[in-house]
């Protein structure tokens, strides 16, 4: 397989081993290394796509494979954990939806409840009070017979 180099990578080589001025050549040294690391990062991408390891990648880079996946974990996997989080934002998002559609069925039935038991907190009330009403008059009846009765007991 024939790799194409980025003309970006390959300009900075050609200025860093080839400019007269030594200065020039070490900017552009410093430019290359951040593109070096995107080229190790694809190479590595590359590599686990064919079925590598991190073991595989660590021994080709002369580290361990813990190295190896501190240094190329987000360039290989990155892809897939952002659209694992994605996908995890996505679910808690349809929770916090559900949950909250939840609450606010649970909030109207709770209301409803809430006014079938004033409704019947107050026809209770308005039984009660007939209910002491009609004991009223009874006990005023009961008072009225005693009183007619002591009377008649007086007169005789």
């Amino acid at each position: 397989m024939e790799r194409q180099i980025p003309k970006d990578m390959q300009q900075c080589w050609d200025d860093g081993t080839r400019h007269p001025d030594p200065l020039k050549a070490l900017d552009a040294t410093k430019q290359f290394w951040p593109l070096w690391a995107q080229w190790q990062a694809s190479l590595a991408r590359e590599a686990m796509a064919g079925g590598a390891t991190w073991d595989d990648i660590g021994r080709a880079m002369g580290t361990s494979r813990q190295a190896a996946w501190g240094k190329f974990k987000a360039a290989v996997e990155g892809d897939k954990e952002l659209e694992m989080e994605k996908e995890s934002e996505r679910k808690i998002k349809e929770t916090i939806r559900e949950i909250q559609a939840r609450g606010h069925e649970r909030d109207r039935a709770l209301a409803a409840d809430r006014k079938h038991l004033r409704d019947d907190l107050r026809a209770l009330d308005r039984k009660r009070a007939q209910e002491r009403k009609e004991l009223k008059q009874q006990i005023d009846e009961l008072r009225g017979r005693l009183a007619q009765g002591r009377s008649r007991h007086r007169n005789v």
